[in-house]
């Protein structure tokens, strides 16, 4: 089954007090973590970025894998790019002969936190992987040649930063969704950021045992951990806005989220003593 998150990603600090540790939580460690970064073709601009979540357990660490379909175009056709081996689409987009074709997926992408300049520029890796236009791997001067200048375009957004820190590869592709008569000003080059984590049914990342399942979730959750009696539970977005809060009388608790918006969220516990934290997925 498709576990994917689409996501315009906003934090404000709720987990972290600089700019760049804000970013810290945003790479799960037990998710398939990918960012499509959208980057003009003629004037090297950055036009937005969206992160995305996936469950591709047997994904490579090491290497970008991707099963490329491309339909020449007739009059229209296609390009997609799936993770290999678990066919998770991350980019999908056609293309129109003697006109333009449309992004299909990502769907959104946002220019707002993490996809914004926080001045710590991430150089560009030497194992940059360059896709062409049909999706073959190449190493062309017309992909390597203008790289830098893709690169400059991305390398201070906190989304890079927060992936470089994670440990990551990266990939560019040109997108093209007009053909034949070749029009610059409708192409984009696109920058994959890619990190695999280890994929288990929930993430704990401190010292003290703090369970959440399912995960991902659609109606409710069970919370499991060893705080002591009366912590109080606050959910809150990637915004860092507050979506729920209860005080937790048991160690083990269902919370009703049927109410609060499919997207990723954090989950704080607090008692007289600590803070612990995970975070969680809600799907439609």
């Amino acid at each position: 089954m498709l576990k994917k998150l689409i996501s315009s990603l906003v934090l404000l600090g709720a987990f972290g007090s600089s700019t760049i540790a804000q970013f810290d939580s945003l790479i799960l460690s037990y998710r398939t973590n990918v960012a499509v970064l959208m980057v003009d073709y003629t004037t090297y601009s950055f036009e937005g970025g969206n992160l995305n979540y996936y469950d591709c357990v047997n994904c490579d660490p090491n290497h970008i894998l991707f099963d490329v379909f491309y339909q020449s175009p007739g009059d229209f056709g296609r390009i997609s790019f799936d993770l290999n081996p678990s066919g998770e689409n991350v980019f999908d987009g056609t293309i129109v002969w003697n006109g333009t074709g449309l992004l299909l997926y990502p769907t959104e992408i946002s220019q707002a936190p993490p996809f914004t300049d926080i001045g710590a520029a991430i150089n560009k890796p030497t194992d940059l992987i360059y896709f062409d236009v049909q999706g073959e791997t190449t190493n062309d001067t017309l992909y390597t040649n203008p790289s830098d200048l893709v690169w400059d375009a991305v390398q201070d957004l906190g989304i890079v930063q927060a992936f470089d820190d994670a440990g990551y590869k990266s990939a560019i592709f040109l997108y093209t969704p007009g053909v034949g008569a070749f029009n610059p000003t409708v192409a984009k080059w696109v920058v994959f950021l890619y990190h695999q984590g280890v994929a288990t049914s929930v993430e704990t990342p401190n010292k003290k045992s703090f369970e959440v399942f399912p995960n991902p979730a659609q109606q409710s959750i069970t919370i499991r951990h060893e705080l002591e009696s009366g912590a109080q539970l606050s959910i809150m977005n990637i915004s860092g806005q507050e979506v729920h809060s209860q005080m937790l009388i048991e160690r083990t608790s269902a919370i009703d989220i049927s109410h609060i918006p499919a997207g990723p969220y954090f989950i704080q516990l607090l008692d007289e003593r600590e803070a612990i934290s995970t975070s969680f997925i809600k799907e439609e």
